[in-house]
């Protein structure tokens, strides 16, 4: 576990990030200190296109669009409007789409049994199963995400990338 994690974010220029607050960041680090992990890019293909903003962060914000599985490389991926406190995580592509960008990989996701190797996929190097089981929400769904803010130089916006926490805080208006 990292410590510390889940902290402010320092301006970015690349990212276009701005600093959390105070208390954004003590509701981040108590939230995320349970998921953080020692490397952000266990388990994702081609590492080296995500620049590390913050190794661990704290999301929060409501599903936007439906996730999908891509056959590539497997992630999940789903976008999350960002509730009031987080929308400094977007840079000026997330806001022009007006969301955070979320991945779970397949090392994460539900059915995959701790220590296999992931295959199957045309990329490699997506790590073994953690029997984490991070189940993908559903349209509309109230989130808190938790993993590696990241920028992807591929696509040009933020992300969290890989998500080792999902949690439903509540669908579509129940809580």
């Amino acid at each position: 576990m990292l410590a510390g994690c889940g902290g402010s974010h320092p301006k970015n220029s690349a990212a276009g990030l701005t600093t959390a607050s105070p208390t954004t960041t003590t509701t981040r680090q108590s939230a995320a200190a349970n998921y953080c992990r020692s490397d952000p890019h266990q388990g994702v293909h081609d590492a080296y296109r995500l620049k590390v903003i913050d190794p661990c962060a704290t999301f929060a914000g409501t599903v936007v669009e439906a996730p999908e599985k891509d056959r590539n490389d497997g992630d999940v991926s789903f976008n999350v409007a960002p509730d009031r406190g987080y929308k400094s995580m977007l840079n000026a592509k997330n806001r022009a789409k007006g969301a955070l960008h979320i991945e779970i990989v397949p090392m994460d996701q539900p059915g995959c049994k701790p220590g296999r190797p992931i295959r199957g996929y045309p990329v490699n190097n997506l790590g073994v199963c953690s029997g984490a089981n991070v189940r993908s929400p559903p349209l509309g769904a109230h989130v808190r995400v938790i993993g590696p803010h990241v920028y992807d130089s591929w696509v040009g916006w933020n992300e969290i990338h890989p998500a080792w926490k999902v949690e439903i805080l509540a669908v579509r208006g129940q809580a």
